[in-house]
Parts: C-alpha cells; structure tokens; sequence
C-alpha cells in the first residue's frame, strides 16, 4: 500500500511541478469555441505544443478577494499597516539619491506608460508556451547526464578503483560523442511568456522608448559592435517585435581559449557544434498580447493560427466539458514532455550502473559479479512493472461559490498493481472530527508476496558473497551461526505472513489519518503542566481486512517469533541481553471490535491515555499511539465532508481530504503553551516577555483567523475512459462580518 501511495503522491507531484514550470502564448483573434471562450491564446497555439499553461482572469479574482472580510481583517494588522505607511511615506518623501531619480521616472508619461502597462498584463491572461522542441532538447539534456553518469561508474566497475572517477577525459570524450550524435537536435527550443492587454497602443509606446534606451546603452564602447548589430526592430507576420540575434560565430572564442584551462581540442569541437546556431531573444506586440520569447528563428511566429491547433486535439477536447465554468487556469503537458522529463526507465537504469560500479569495491570473482548484477539488472525490471508510464496530461481550474475546484487528466498507464475498481470503504472509518486523511487501494496477491521474498532471497545471497569478502574468518563464523539460528524463525515468519497475512489482508485498502481530538493539560511529566488543555497530534493507520480471524492469528505468530528472538539473544549474549517476557496486550472490547494495547513503562513519564494499540474489527484494522482514537475509528464513523468532490460511493483509486482551518485552530493551544513556558523562562525579563506578548500575539492570532480561510481540500481520483482523472477542491469560506 505504502509503494501504490508513493507512486500515486510522485505522479500528482510531477503533475503540479511540471505544470507550473511550463506555457504557452498569445492570439491573432479569438475563437469562441470550447475552452478558447476562455483563453485567447488557444486560438493560435499550434498542436506540437510541448507544455502549455494560461492563468486567467487574475484582476477579477484580487478584486474579488479585496471586497472579502478576510482581507478587509488582513490590512488591519497594525504591523502592516505601519509597515504600509512607512512605504507610502519613504515614496512620498523620498531621501536617497536612487529613489529620488527613479520616483521622478516614475511619475513621467514614460513611467506611467510602463507602470499603466504591468498592470495591464497581469489583469487578465498570462500564458506560457514551449513546443516540441523544448522537450527534445530536454531528452537530449537527460540522456547526456544519464550517459555521463553512466560512464562514470562504467569506468569504475571496469578498472576497479575509485581513480577511474578521476578520469575526466575519457567523460569528456563520452561527452563529444553524444554531442556530436545529437548535434542535429542541440537547437535553441521555442518558448514564449504572454501577457493579454486591453491598449496595444501603449504597448507600442513603451517598445519605442525601450528601444531608444537600449541604443543608448549599445552606443557605450564596452559594448562589443556586433551587439550593436544585431538589434533590431522588426515587423514579422503583423508582429511588432524589438529583437537581439545571437549566433555561434559571435561568441569570443579566442578570449575563452586564453581564459580556459581545458582541452584545446575538445574547446574546437564545440565550437564546430555551436557556431551556426543562434538564438533570437525578442519582445513585442503580437496581436492583443504583450510577449517575450526565446526561439532559433522567426519562423515560430509564422506557425501561430496555422495548421494544427492545440485546443483542437482530444486533450482538449476532454477540457471543454467545463468550458461552461468561470476557468482561472489552464494546463497541458505533452506525452513527449512527460517522457523527456521522467524516464523512469533511464532513471533505475542509472541507479543500477551506479550499484554495479560500486561492486568493483568488493573482492568477488568474475562469475560473482556477473551474478550480482543479473540480479540488478532484473530488479530494475520488477520495479519498472510498479511504475506508471508517463502520458499526457491536461487540467483547469475555475471558481466556485464555495471556492475552487481543478480537474486533471492524465492518459498515463498505470501499473496493474493500482485498484480503482471499487468503492473506498474505509473512507467511513477516517473520523469525523480528523484533521486529514488519505485512503488508497491496490491489489494484494500470493504472486506479488512470492516476488518479494523470491527477491528477499537473491538479496541475502547477493549480500552474504559481498560480506563475506569484508569479513574476518572469525566474524564471518559468528555470523553463520547467527544466520543458522534465524533461517528457522525467518521461515516461520514466511510461512505466518503468506497463510495469515496475505489473506487476512487481501482487501487491499490502506490509509493514513492525522487527528487531534484528545487533549490534556499534559502530555509528559517531564515538561511544564499547560494552563489549557493542548489536543495531541496522532497519526493513525488504518487498513482494510478480508478475514479477522487470518489477522489474529498472523499477530499471534508473529508476537511468538519475537519472543523466540529475544529468547535466542538472551541464549546468544546473557550478559549483554537480560532474558524478557513480552507481555500479553491489554484487551478490550469495544462495540466495533477489540483493542489491543500495550502500557509505556512508568520511568518514561508520559500520560496514561498513551498507549500503542491495535484495533480490530471484522473489516478494518488501526494502528495508532492513543487507544482512544483506535476505538473511534474502529468504529462507523464518517468524515463530515459536502460539496462536489465528496462522493465516495463510486469506485475511486484514492482519496483525501485536509482541514487547513481546522490544524490552524490545533496549534493555537500550542503557540499559547510556548508562549506560557517562554514567560515563565524569562526570568527578570518576564516583565519585558510579556509586554511583547501583549503586543504581537494579538496580530499574529489576526493573522491566523485571516489563514483560517483556507478551509479545507478534498481530492479523489478515479478511471474515466481512458484517463486517470483527479478531482479537487479547495473551500474557501471568508471570515463573518
């Protein structure tokens, strides 16, 4: 469970990164079409887009938030508002030279252009934009580490010492042979940062006097003359754009000789490589948006509004059933890009070149070593079973009444180890009163527990040949008999897990919850008594059951195996390890099931109410810190979540759900408990201790109460056609009059 979570958390962080690390751009004229209603942009952005991503209607969501309680209650903080009037009088009344020529700038038609024309831009649509070659020239980028990693260990394995590290030159020579492979490829990638406008008129004016400014400053002579040159202003399909051309040739490559204290020859190869390429830096006006854009030709401009369009391929076309929303954002990632920027495949393979070469610190014979990276090379196998393939992936944002929900679709392939064929039911154990939680599924099968310890197997005999080696006879003999005596426990514990465990547990669900509903004046005698009540974080474990009865059996082989190691350790090394008898578990029984739980020892000091235990039911098992909290989520018992996303009938692969307003409202006990030891600490400060107290603690609760807005986010994802599709919801709800 803990390996589908994992991969499930990895893919929706690769989704959130990826996306905001991307773009796309600008329009000729609008299309009202589907999601292009929404987005200018859409109606030129070419089908080969290798990421895409437009953030809409930023002016009207900041007047939205300014006409809430919540801000009206943020900018009443008088910290703030001193540190605004401060500003506001450092600006008016300016003192440093600085300040003083920039403020005259300011306040000039020109400044009011360029001040008039930020605003502008970041009002409405802002957009980004890279196409496919943005993600060959990251394959390329990720191939030539993974190749230069490779090499390096390569060249460990073989010599058989860390000197091969060393050699630079051979990585070097690796280095040019893959340049010189994809120098058909190591173009400059097309990519481009829009911002919609409302007066393109103002945009020219603000590009003319950029472009005096800049004269002014190439007419300086340490500026070199082809700098100079190769500014240009340009009008390209319509395109007003203010352009600076960089080409390979320009490049001082005598000064870098002189400087470099590198291969000469390798320096020449790059220059071959490099010195008819060129990268255009340009700014301007295109159509109704304000743009910056990095490409190798002009011919990107040409592209925009023809042929294949990206709004029109079925991404998009599984975007637009929500065309009819109020869309703040939207997202595209190519399968390409994905691939490029998360081969998992390239990945492990590094990771096992890396292991094989470190085998070369073992003293093992040609057939030892060949055996071990068989091994290596088959896990890295196995494990790529585990990971989904990348593919592409979609989503968009729109407000709601209740705040904002995104959809995202990925068309990635998940592994077979994933189940979204069912309902979650444990999402009815995850506590009403629970700050957040996550539940998932996966499959559970005899097959996939006999892999594991097939692998469990080939790793100790691959171990013993590596340890054996490092060992002295004497320790290697210890060490044997060590092992004699545990292959038996090892077995039956095998044995315990595959008739009992495996079964017991074949329902395949698992989650995790964190809650906070016990509270004590004290938690650890050890530590000053609180004058309120402090609520303790607890995380809970909490795991679907098939067969109860296969449970409690396997816990109670495995609570036997324990008491034979410890048995066998006392018999080992009676001076070194007393002879202990685990003690049996309190038992209770509850209406849902019964606790097992175990006292701490007294000398440790905490409260009583801790205790770690299992619950167990006829269908659920916990695993928590507090008998309490195992006995409520033992039992039925709902989480108290509403709105769009909150239907856990249907079949899900996970779900989640985190209360920001409610962790919020948790630690405030426990700032006050700080604050509380901090007075009582300070001494013959305490007086001073609490006039600051008296000062800043009502500003910083203000500006909890202002964050406590955030309410919560709840998440569920689950299989749509031929898409994994993840739902979201942050709720936001502003502070009362």
């Amino acid at each position: 469970m803990y390996r589908q979570r994992l991969i499930h958390a990895l893919y929706r962080i690769a989704l959130v990164c990826t996306i905001l690390a991307a773009g796309s751009f600008f329009s000729r004229a609008a299309q009202a079409a589907s999601m292009r209603e929404h987005a200018e942009s859409l109606a030129v952005v070419p089908e080969d887009a290798a990421f895409y991503v437009a953030w809409l209607k930023n002016r009207e969501q900041f007047e939205a938030m300014q006409e809430t309680n919540a801000w009206n209650k943020l900018i009443s903080i008088p910290v703030l508002q001193m540190g605004w009037m401060q500003a506001q009088t450092q600006w008016q009344f300016p003192t440093d030279e600085r300040v003083i020529m920039f403020k005259e700038w300011f306040d000039s038609d020109e400044g009011q252009d360029v001040w008039s024309l930020v605003l502008d831009m970041m009002s409405d649509e802002v957009v980004m934009y890279g196409d496919r070659s943005v993600a060959t020239l990251l394959e390329l980028g990720m191939e030539m580490n993974s190749q230069i990693t490779r090499a390096q260990f390569s060249a460990l394995r073989d010599a058989g010492d860390t000197d091969a590290l060393e050699d630079q030159q051979a990585i070097q020579a690796k280095l040019m042979e893959l340049l010189e492979q994809h120098a058909g490829h190591l173009n400059v990638p097309n990519m481009a940062l829009a911002f919609k406008i409302s007066d393109t008129d103002r945009a020219v004016r603000v590009l003319d006097a950029a472009q005096v400014h800049l004269r002014t400053l190439l007419e300086n002579p340490d500026v070199p003359e082809w700098v100079q040159e190769n500014v240009d202003r340009k009008q390209v399909s319509d395109y007003d754009l203010l352009t600076l051309t960089i080409t390979g040739d320009q490049i001082p490559w005598e000064q870098i000789e002189e400087e470099a204290d590198g291969d000469a020859e390798m320096l020449d190869e790059i220059k071959e490589l490099v010195e008819d390429k060129r990268v255009i830096l340009s700014v301007g006006v295109v159509g109704n948006f304000f743009v910056f854009t990095v490409s190798d030709s002009m011919d990107m401009f040409d592209k925009l509004g023809s042929g294949d369009l990206l709004a029109d391929t079925k991404e998009f076309e599984r975007l637009d059933q929500h065309a009819d929303q109020n869309i703040v954002s939207i997202g595209y990632v190519s399968e390409e890009m994905m691939q490029a920027a998360g081969s998992q495949q390239r990945s492990f393979g590094d990771m096992a070149m890396m292991a094989k070469g470190f085998l070369s610190l073992a003293d093992l014979t040609k057939e030892q070593v060949e055996k071990i990276e068989s091994d290596i090379d088959d896990l890295t196998k196995d494990i790529l079973k585990l990971i989904p393939e990348p593919g592409a992936l979609a989503s968009t944002s729109f407000t709601t009444e209740r705040g904002y929900e995104t959809y995202s679709y990925n068309w990635g392939t998940m592994p077979d180890n994933l189940d979204g064929s069912k309902p979650l039911t444990l999402v009815d154990h995850m506590g009403e009163d629970s700050i957040g939680w996550y539940v998932a599924r996966g499959k559970q099968s005899t097959e996939g527990y006999d892999e594991f310890v097939d692998w469990c197997k080939r790793g100790l005999d691959d171990f013993e040949m590596i340890a054996k080696t490092k060992s002295s006879p004497e320790d290697w003999e210890q060490y044997e008999k060590v092992r004699d005596e545990a292959l038996p426990l090892v077995k039956q514990l095998d044995e315990a897990t595959r008739k009992y465990m495996v079964p017991g547990f074949a329902d395949g669900q698992g989650a995790i919850v964190f809650e906070a509903t016990a509270s004590d004046d004290t938690w650890c005698e050890f530590i000053p008594t609180s004058n309120t009540e402090l609520p303790l974080p607890t995380i809970a474990f909490v795991y679907g059951v098939s067969d109860a009865g296969a449970v409690r059996q396997g816990a109670a082989e495995y609570f036997d195996i324990a008491q034979q190691v410890i048995d066998k350790a006392h018999e080992a090394n009676p001076d070194d390890v007393p002879m202990y008898t685990l003690p049996e578990p309190n038992e209770s029984t509850t209406t849902a099931g019964a606790i097992y739980s175990y006292e701490l020892p007294a000398e440790w000091g905490m409260n009583d109410r801790v205790a770690p235990n299992a619950g167990l039911s006829d269908s659920v098992m916990v695993l928590s810190a507090l008998p309490e909290v195992s006995e409520r989520l033992l039992a039925e018992s709902k989480p108290a979540v509403d709105g769009p996303v909150a239907d856990f009938s249907r079949p899900l692969l996970s779900a989640g759900h985190f209360k920001f307003a409610k962790f919020i409202e948790t630690t405030k006990p426990w700032i006050d408990y700080g604050i509380q030891v901090a007075v009582e600490n300070a001494g013959d400060e305490g007086g001073r201790a609490v006039m600051m107290v008296g000062m800043f603690k009502p500003q910083f609760e203000q500006f909890l109460d202002v964050a406590q807005c955030l309410d919560s986010f709840t998440s569920v994802t689950y299989k749509e056609d031929n898409a994994w599709v993840t739902h979201s919801e942050m709720r936001i709800i502003d502070l009362e009059d």
